[in-house]
């Protein structure tokens, strides 16, 4: 039983939206493969002890499982700049490896414990130090009942707080087209304005004769300029039609 932590902080965050969706779905994989690799340990560990002559060979594979355990758990606490994996930042995953589990510490003290307790227990058989047998069958009770909720745990929050960045992703995008689409109804709008000055440009230049050519001119480039306006208005709207739809 996973006992919340007293101070454990309102869920969900502010930030949430701007955390990267890349890193969620590594921290996503790491979490869900460290059940893998703690069952794969305990395995490892339990068939060394089968006397069937491939000890050696059992007991490098259930290293290899404790060594990329503990370097999941390292990850998952400490982030990774060079896999662009920040520091733990999941208010949801920092409540569960801060809460309290019975009978066990800490959530984070759980997952060092058994990495420490499987290396250990590695090295005894090792250097031939007995069989570890009960250490063995504890470490096996510790993956299926405790650390199996609790990975489940993370991954369940990393999760939401995909889910959450995807959302606020959206809603973003949601303003800017929002925004975009104002401002282009501006541009029209302001094209059709700028038509109309230079349709009403050019009949008073037509009244006014040899003395209004001038005006003519400059009316001419005012209904040039609203047409621009208008397809360079145009150009944005698909342009915008096309980023929307991607």
């Amino acid at each position: 039983m996973i006992v919340a932590n007293e101070d454990r902080r309102q869920e969900g965050s502010s930030s949430r939206g701007d955390i990267d969706r890349t890193a969620l779905g590594a921290l996503i994989n790491i979490a869900g493969r460290q059940r893998m690799l703690s069952h794969r340990a305990v395995m490892f560990l339990a068939l060394s002890q089968m006397p069937d002559g491939q000890a050696d060979d059992l007991l490098v594979s259930a290293g290899e499982a404790l060594a990329s355990f503990e370097a999941g758990v390292r990850l998952l606490l400490h982030g990774d700049p060079e896999q662009a994996i920040p520091p733990l930042f999941s208010d949801r995953v920092r409540a569960l490896l801060s809460g309290r589990i019975e009978g066990h510490g800490r959530g984070a003290e759980v997952l060092a414990s058994f990495g420490a307790r499987g290396a250990a227990c590695l090295q005894r058989l090792k250097a031939g130090e007995g069989s570890c047998g009960g250490e063995i069958r504890a470490l096996a009770d510790l993956a299926g009942a405790v650390l199996l909720p609790l990975l489940n745990g993370i991954v369940a929050a990393f999760e939401q707080d995909l889910a959450e960045a995807l959302r606020a992703e959206a809603e973003r995008a949601a303003d800017i087209r929002l925004v975009m689409t104002g401002a282009l109804d501006d541009i029209e709008q302001t094209a059709t304005r700028i038509r109309l000055i230079a349709f009403n440009a050019l009949i008073e230049a037509a009244r006014a004769g040899d003395s209004g050519r001038a005006f003519s001119v400059i009316a001419e480039e005012i209904k040039n300029l609203g047409a621009q306006t208008r397809e360079e208005s145009a150009k944005m709207q698909a342009a915008m039609a096309r980023l929307f739809a991607a």
